[in-house]
Parts: C-alpha cells; structure tokens; sequence
C-alpha cells in the first residue's frame, strides 16, 4: 500500500473497518474511525464531522456515492463528491470523479481528478507578504476610433 508510512497517524486502532476484494455492497455506510474499502460501494458513506474519521479507497477499490469523512484518501476510484473537515488526498492510481470541500487538498502526479475544489479556509498570509498587498484590477478597453469628419469649407 503506496500511504503505509502516513496511514498510521490516521487510524484510531480502536476501530478500523474493511470491506474486502471481491465484496460488493449496495446502500449506506456510517462509520467511526477508519474504513478501508477494498471492493465495491454503491451509495453514501458517512461519519460525523470533527470525529478524526479516516476512509480509504484502495487500489482496486471502488466508491459510486458521496463521502462525508474527516479525511479522505483515494487510490482506488470514487464517484461522487466529498466534504471532508480535515483534508482530501489522490494518490497516482486514484481515480476521482466529482466535486470537494476540504481544508486540505493533496494530488499525487498520475491522479485523475475532474471536478471542483472548494478550499473551507482561507491560507493564513504572513506580514509582508504577496498576498497582503491589493490585487490590481486590470480591464481590457476596446480601441475607439474616432469617425471621420467632414472638413468645414
């Protein structure tokens, strides 16, 4: 698994669940703590915001619902939108068609995404930096020629 060394700071190992290769599951999930999903999920998958939820789509695993997760992390494909509190990852073989609301956005080269990201929080921007400063406001004007006018006499 290509997030072995970053999943162990996610998993509360008090309860981690997996739905297996092979298994296919029609309708909805609620859970706490962390999902694995392996094989193939058609509905919504579901746990409370701000419980430090954790779903991972495998390689070779497939969601078709919308995700409500903490922390969503993609290397299988999913289908559907995600509102995640904490952050969103794709990794190279992740597949994810569908709109997302997150703090966090991470995408690995390799990974499909088509859809849009919403950013919850705006980057907190030090003194003096770029962002503190005005953008400029640029227009493009038409060229105005003025009409030809007949000469007096």
């Amino acid at each position: 698994m290509f997030w072995k060394k970053h999943l162990s700071e996610y998993i509360d190992s008090t309860y981690v669940g997996l739905l297996g290769a092979g298994t296919r599951f029609q309708g909805n999930i609620r859970f706490q703590g962390t999902l694995r999903i392996d094989g193939v999920v058609n509905g919504t998958i579901t746990a409370k915001p701000g419980s430090g939820a954790v779903l991972i789509i495998n390689r070779g695993g497939e969601v078709d619902g919308n995700v409500v997760s903490d922390s969503v992390m993609i290397g299988g494909r999913l289908k559907g939108n995600i509102q995640a509190v904490d952050r969103v990852e794709i990794y190279r073989h992740g597949d994810l068609l569908g709109d997302i609301i997150t703090d966090k956005i991470m995408i690995q080269e390799g990974a499909r995404f088509r859809g849009q990201i919403s950013m919850r929080h705006k980057p907190e921007a030090k003194a003096g930096s770029p962002l503190d400063k005005p953008m400029v406001k640029a227009e493009a004007k038409p060229e105005v020629k003025p009409e030809a006018q007949p000469h007096p006499a």
